[in-house]
């Protein structure tokens, strides 16, 4: 379908930055967010603090599940110094201690304050962060991309890392979450946090069949919660009709174009819009779907242009992992795997 594209207003502008930014808290988010806040209410309780880990393959919506619920702190100056009650870091790709304590002060905004890691030792390096966590009147440290601890070449040196951060976390009385690629899973090895991490929370990807025993399905046959993201990315987005995007002539393509990854159907849905406001549409149609597909992929066959019966879902098999017995660095892990590609109609026999 050729659209016709007219110019961008600013009001149009914002309301497509709006719906880019948008995110939907479905149930798994809530109770993520619930561990968060209870972390936050025990550090004022004192006492032992115990940890989270969160694990999610590529596209699970990780970096955005973070970057959502930072959205409720504001760093406050008082005198001259940031208070950061909520502290997000990440662990660098050069991994070393000195080198995640310098990202941990950065991120902490104090002005200087990585200097100290130039010089003095481990120890050193520790008792600076704890006075400054303490200082910043810190109440939970979040790391992203924890899996780097993990990695089979790195391991050794990232588990004496893990063995400090279980010291500051207990010197400072901060809980710690770890964010990361499925093998950060591995962290639960590590002595000083395998009883120490409260619970262990998986982003996964939306699947079309539910586990067995257990009704997943709505009349269509669809996993409800992703029925339930769709619809709440509906009623978000900038059109007097809002789009059905709950009914299968929708849902069933835009599975079938993302495997199931919400960040891919975020960016379809994305684009979608945009092509939707610019070509002066009342609401999201299929045709503007179908235009994005075939931008994002040329060559392929396009799902929004493949009758129902005909369409063909592929699933997560398996997670990302470490191959452990890898002997290149480009062979150490392996990615996803997906199901083989199987026709609607029989999944919804199935």
């Amino acid at each position: 379908m050729n659209l016709v594209e007219v110019d961008i207003s600013p009001s149009t502008s914002e309301q497509i930055r709006q719906f880019r930014d948008c995110y939907i808290e479905y149930p798994l988010i809530k109770a993520i967010y619930a561990d968060f806040d209870r972390l936050r209410e025990n550090q004022h309780l004192g006492g032992k603090q115990r940890g989270l880990l969160i694990t999610g393959d590529s596209g699970s919506g990780k970096t955005q599940l973070v970057e959502n619920y930072r959205k409720q702190f504001n760093d406050q100056i008082q005198q001259g110094f940031v208070n950061k009650l909520l502290l997000v870091t990440r662990v660098p790709a050069e991994l070393s201690l000195k080198n995640i304590i310098a990202e941990m002060m950065a991120d902490l905004g104090q002005f200087g304050s990585a200097q100290v890691c130039q010089k003095g030792s481990p120890l050193e390096m520790i008792q600076a962060l704890v006075a400054l966590l303490k200082q910043c009147k810190t109440e939970l440290v979040i790391i992203n991309k924890s899996h780097l601890l993990t990695d089979f070449n790195h391991k050794t040196m990232g588990f004496q890392i893990l063995g400090y951060l279980r010291d500051l976390s207990e010197k400072t009385g901060i809980p710690i979450v770890f964010v990361g690629m499925p093998w950060a899973s591995q962290i639960l090895e590590h002595p000083d946090w395998k009883a120490n991490i409260q619970a262990n929370r998986e982003l996964a990807y939306f699947k079309i069949v539910g586990k067995e025993g257990i009704n997943l399905k709505d009349k269509q046959g669809v996993h409800v919660p992703f029925i339930a993201l769709l619809k709440g990315f509906a009623r978000r987005m900038p059109f007097e009709t809002i789009p059905e995007l709950g009914r299968a002539e929708f849902a069933m393509p835009l599975f079938a174009a993302s495997n199931g990854c919400i960040d891919r159907i975020k960016e379809l849905l994305d684009e979608g819009v945009k092509q939707a406001l610019k070509s002066g549409s009342e609401t999201l149609a299929r045709e503007h779907l179908s235009s994005v597909y075939s931008l994002f992929h040329p060559t392929e066959l396009n799902t929004f242009e493949i009758p129902l019966v005909e369409l063909q879902i592929s699933e997560v098999d398996e997670y990302s992992k470490i191959n452990e017995n890898a002997l290149k660095p480009e062979d150490a892990i392996i990615p996803a795997q997906f199901t083989r590609r199987t026709p609607l109609s029989q999944l919804l026999v199935r």
